[in-house]
């Protein structure tokens, strides 16, 4: 079974972490930004994966926010 999900959130830098969240991109990610806002839908996900695939996305979000928090 295969699984879409979406993720959205409001943020002044939406565009900063979702340069962070690319790199783990295996283009079934789609990545949009406008403005201060984000969305990221996964499609193709297995439901056997999606555990992982959301942690590490919140991983890469916060990972982008302390160095944010850095500068």
């Amino acid at each position: 079974m295969d699984i879409s999900v979406e993720l959205e959130f409001d943020d002044p830098n939406a565009v900063d972490l979702l340069r962070v969240i690319d790199p783990d991109n295996d283009n079934m990610i789609s990545l949009e930004v406008l403005g201060s806002h984000a969305k990221i839908t996964i499609s193709q996900l297995k439901l056997s994966s999606l555990y992982n695939i959301i942690d590490d996305l919140i991983r890469d979000i916060e990972v982008g926010k302390n160095i944010e928090s850095d500068f």
